[in-house]
């Protein structure tokens, strides 16, 4: 019978140890599917969101970085003599529920458990606010109570759960771990959930692109002057625009960022993931046709809607948009939109789709590739078919051209109608000598233009037999610039000073602000109402009360409205009114101490009742009565320091009249 137990012990002890290999192989295939992302392919995965976009969101199932910092749970067997096996059920709603308070607060957001304990004092918006989730469900809250209020929380804020994600609810990891026991088969459980340490990763540069490639925007994108989506907003660039990439890459902030000279408007750093290389379009060769052997045969009055439908299938496609007929046969594979969006128009008149595509018109980008695929227009023959008596007078060159810039985008021509033997068929247009179109009228719009771009065109007529004009007097351009709305204000005026020059005017001046576009010029307030503006700065206060104190502040405002704060307030006093002139012989007569007059700065003063409050005492000013005493008020009798702003305060209160010399 010993020998039964102890073969069934050492079959025992055998099967453990295949347990645990199989218990350790699970774990480590089940941590290696959570640092991949690769757990549960029914577990919904929150898109990236990021503000390097300004449209829409990356595709969630683009490539983007991901930042490895995963959280797991690990086990720990008790040991005392028994076989243990530690089977650990992590992240239940029961164990989550516990993690409730603010030195240990884990979050469920999307199906995902996020330990947010050191998170919290870094919270914009206080830890008060997250403290009532710890330990719940806070999905609906994150999504409704971002930084604007009632919307989702910023690109930034998704782009930090990763740094701390702990795992998924109710995900059971199985851990055995054996102890062999000599007294008995008891199993114990023993449940200690830790924190491993976040894997070190070494990047490898991105290798997407080289310097001096060409690449090409893939959506409306963010432009900044540093590789980080913190970095300062420079502008953006719409789908479509192209530059060519001048250093980088830089990783920062989950993405790959590269810097790019864009062929014009602003440059800076934009992230990879909405640039691609961009190969330009090869321009075909568009030979002379022969006369005898027309390409295109077409009627009198040009390519027929009839022609056009026999181009109708992917490898011989024809489109009308806006009159105009074009060969997009090599442009189909490139077409953003894809194949189909075109080749289920082969051989139709696609304005309306072209012009509104689902209710938007397509980019000046898109506009600029027409001339590329341009074949003939539809009512005015381009390959006309000879007659026996055939025409061989040319009309007349045009006169009178002139271009207007109406936008950024579009430059519009007009000029004098040709005259012809026969009759004039149509025009053909040239920019920088180089035919871009015609027109059957005596106008025409050249679009998806450039901002800030200079163009020169020239015009000839031709008529149904072919002959041609020389081209016309070249007339040139300049599309507008994008304008750039200024919400900033001017600085602060400073050195705001006040001065009464009389009973009823005080002149101010201060020290003048700084815009970063140009200040237009300065509001003035008294007692904290407007009463005025200036151009420069100084402004003058009239019709003013008679020794009155009035106070005084000054801001500064542009062309675009901006204000600025108030300067520093300056008070002034105006003067008494002058209703006396007096003589300095006048002046004299007053003499005494019972009548003591004097002059201070051209002014008259009685201050016979005030000799007694002098500070100096009553001789100081009796030995001067009826003179002037400019000299020592200014000076405190040549002792080289002036009266105090006290004594100056106190001046219009004894005075008389002024000197008249």
């Amino acid at each position: 019978m010993s020998n039964i137990k102890i073969t069934f012990y050492i079959i025992g002890f055998f099967i453990l140890i295949i347990l645990s290999a199989v218990g350790a192989s699970v774990y480590v295939l089940h941590r290696e599917q959570v640092i991949k992302g690769t757990l549960d392919s029914n577990i919904s995965q929150e898109p990236f969101l990021t503000e390097e976009n300004p449209i829409q969101n990356p595709n969630p199932n683009s490539d983007l970085p991901d930042i490895v910092s995963e959280k797991a749970t690990s086990t720990s067997a008790t040991q005392d003599n028994t076989v243990t096996q530690s089977n650990t059920v992590i992240n239940t709603l029961s164990q989550i529920s516990k993690h409730n308070t603010e030195s240990d607060c884990w979050l469920i957001i999307s199906n995902k458990i996020y330990d947010v304990s050191s998170f919290l004092n870094l919270h914009s918006g206080g830890s008060a606010v997250i403290v009532p989730y710890c330990g719940k469900d806070a999905t609906d809250a994150f999504k409704t109570h971002g930084m604007s209020g009632g919307s989702n929380h910023s690109a930034y804020a998704y782009s930090l759960l990763p740094t701390y994600y702990v795992g998924i609810p109710n995900t059971v990891v199985s851990t055995p771990s054996t102890a062999v026991s000599t007294s008995t088969t008891q199993i114990k459980t023993t449940t200690v959930v830790t924190k491993s340490v976040t894997p070190t990763t070494t990047l490898t540069p991105s290798s997407k692109f080289s310097l001096g490639d060409r690449v090409k925007t893939t959506s409306n994108l963010n432009i900044r002057n540093t590789a980080n989506t913190s970095g300062t907003l420079l502008g953006t660039r719409k789908l479509g625009d192209t530059g060519t990439v001048s250093s980088g890459p830089i990783y920062s902030n989950l993405f790959w960022w590269w810097n790019v000279n864009f062929d014009s408007g602003v440059d800076g750093w934009a992230v990879e993931n909405y640039l691609q290389k961009y190969i330009a379009p090869i321009i075909p060769v568009v030979q002379t046709p022969v006369v005898s052997n027309p390409v295109v045969t077409q009627t009198s009055d040009g390519i027929t809607t009839s022609q056009v439908a026999t181009h109708n299938i992917q490898s011989n496609c024809w489109l009308i948009i806006l009159d105009k007929v074009y060969n997009v046969t090599s442009f189909m594979s490139s077409h953003p939109g894809g194949i189909s969006t075109i080749s289920t128009r082969c051989g139709t008149d696609a304005t309306t789709v072209f012009t509104t595509s689902a209710g938007h018109t397509h980019t000046s980008y898109a506009y600029s590739l027409l001339p590329t695929y341009y074949v003939g227009d539809v009512g005015v023959a381009s390959t006309p078919t000879p007659t026996p008596d055939s025409d061989t007078i040319a009309p007349t060159t045009p006169t009178g051209l002139s271009a207007a810039a109406i936008s950024s985008s579009q430059i519009n021509l007009s000029w004098t109608a040709s005259t012809d033997t026969v009759g004039v068929t149509g025009y053909k247009i040239y920019r920088g000598g180089v035919q871009i179109g015609t027109s059957s009228n005596i106008g025409y719009s050249d679009i998806g233009l450039p901002e800030s771009s200079v163009y020169s065109y020239t015009v000839s007529a031709y008529d149904a037999a072919g002959n041609t004009s020389s081209q016309s007097t070249s007339k040139s351009a300049t599309t507008n610039s994008v304008v750039v709305t200024d919400t900033t204000a001017p600085s602060t005026p400073t050195g705001l000073s006040a001065a009464a020059i009389s009973s009823s005017q005080i002149n101010l001046s201060w020290t003048a602000s700084t815009d970063t576009v140009g200040v237009t010029g300065y509001k003035i307030y008294r007692g904290g109402v407007q009463i005025g503006t200036s151009a420069s700065t100084n402004y003058s206060n009239t019709g003013l009360s008679t020794n009155t104190t009035y106070s005084y502040t000054v801001s500064a405002y542009d062309a675009a409205g901006n204000t600025s704060s108030q300067s520093t307030s300056k008070s002034a006093t105006t003067n008494l009114a002058s209703a006396t002139t007096y003589t300095t012989s006048q002046v004299a007569t007053h003499n005494t101490q019972s009548d003591c007059w004097l002059i201070i700065l051209n002014k008259v003063y009685n201050v016979t009742s005030f000799m007694n409050s002098h500070p100096g005492g009553v001789s100081t000013i009796r030995t001067r009565c009826g003179t002037d005493a400019t000299t020592v008020f200014t000076t405190s009798a040549g002792a080289g320091h002036t009266h105090s702003s006290y004594a100056y305060s106190l001046l219009p209160t004894y005075y008389v009249g002024d000197v008249v010399q």
